[in-house]
């Protein structure tokens, strides 16, 4: 069953039949997913909701989708113990990871397969923008304050190539709110500047019916990992095998179709590192 409860906190309860395998004495009876909610796309399904309701069928129990303001709000929810796991961009997850002791399942892949993908710096084509310096003074755009890829890794080719943090580089800086959004107005001359990733990018000109040679990226990140899927380190060790295993075994086209995604691989902590050093260069 999935509850859904209006306000900061949106809640959605999925509920499996009552007949089934019992099960250990130790499991968590419920599961409370965790995620932020912000979408990627508008054709795009909310990948907790859908992998909620698999999870519920596939460990036979009551699975809560909980959805969060932000994600300093779902760590904190982490840290309460009113979540097991949580669906995580790469940021976040390694904040949660330090700070509320979770540990990645489960790495999302890109629809090809891929363990990552790519954040972009894009301008709109015949804009007089060759290469990053020549955006100074104009207006950047962001996703939102929590995106690792529409956020926190472009940050790096001001601070370390630049030098400077892009307020001071700007002459305003603007959080669009999507990575849609910021595809849209880069393309309205309302951004000169914007940042997103390479797969929301073409979600984007798709949904909006765009051609990417209408625009022009700037500058290209080093691959991001893939956003994880977590849970609490506490948890008893045959429940986390059957979370991770379950999602590694969710194969159903239709359902990967619905997120847009290739399905999920195992996660290597090591591969995070790239969001640590930033992390570093930003303190």
């Amino acid at each position: 069953m999935l509850i859904l409860i209006s306000g900061l906190l949106s809640i959605r309860r999925l509920t499996v039949a009552e007949t089934g395998p019992t099960l250990p004495a130790d499991w968590p009876r419920t599961f409370r997913l965790g995620y932020v909610a912000v979408s990627g796309g508008a054709n795009r399904s909310d990948p907790s909701q859908v992998v909620g309701q698999y999870l519920a069928r596939e460990l036979k129990l009551e699975v809560k989708v909980v959805s969060y303001p932000d994600y300093l709000s779902l760590i904190a929810g982490f840290k309460a113990r009113n979540l097991e796991g949580a669906y995580l961009g790469p940021y976040p997850y390694v904040e949660a990871a330090e700070l509320a002791e979770v540990e990645a399942a489960v790495m999302e892949l890109d629809p090809q397969g891929q363990r990552g993908y790519r954040s972009i710096l894009i301008t709109r084509t015949g804009s007089g923008i060759h290469r990053l310096e020549d955006a100074r003074g104009r207006v950047l755009a962001f996703t939102y304050p929590d995106s690792t890829s529409g956020c926190f890794i472009p940050m790096l080719p001001f601070l370390r190539d630049l030098g400077q943090p892009p307020g001071t580089f700007a002459s305003k800086v603007v959080f669009a709110g999507t990575h849609q959004a910021v595809v849209q107005g880069v393309f309205n001359h309302s951004y000169a500047l914007g940042a997103t990733n390479d797969l929301d990018f073409a979600r984007a000109a798709e949904e909006l019916h765009l051609q990417v040679q209408d625009f022009q990226i700037l500058w290209t990140s080093p691959l991001i990992p893939g956003s994880v899927y977590a849970i609490r380190k506490d948890l008893p060790q045959s429940f986390k095998k059957a979370f991770r295993q379950s999602l590694l075994n969710l194969k159903d086209p239709s359902l990967l179709a619905s997120m847009k995604i290739g399905g999920f691989g195992p996660a290597d902590n090591s591969e995070y590192t790239i969001i640590r050093q930033l992390r570093e260069l930003k303190k």
